[in-house]
């Protein structure tokens, strides 16, 4: 059975509180990996400051334990870290922000 796009959507919803500051509704632990912007935050980014994306992408693995994955990407094109890289990307245009199921 496919489940519904609900469920792939509290799915998701757990992975970005996973990411940001958590939840205690839902019980998610957060690891301030992301937080979330204001429209007046929005305002005050540098100009020379760069804006990414975020992408949820669903599959299904019928070999994993959940067969019914969700991950969250972020545009690789757009990020520039200035410092060494410790993992080389092999020139893929996404970077996966790796959470713990």
């Amino acid at each position: 059975m496919i489940p519904s796009h609900h469920y792939y959507f509290c799915r998701a919803q757990v992975k970005f509180e996973n990411l940001a500051q958590g939840d205690e509704v839902t019980g998610a632990k957060g690891t301030n990996s992301v937080f979330v912007m204001s429209h007046q935050d929005i305002k005050t980014i540098p100009s020379n400051g760069v804006v990414t994306y975020a992408r949820i992408v669903v599959n299904f693995c019928p070999h994993k334990k959940d067969p019914n994955r969700v991950r969250i990407t972020a545009g690789g094109n757009l990020i520039d870290y200035p410092g060494e890289l410790k993992t080389r990307t092999n020139g893929r245009s996404d970077h996966f922000i790796n959470t713990m199921e």
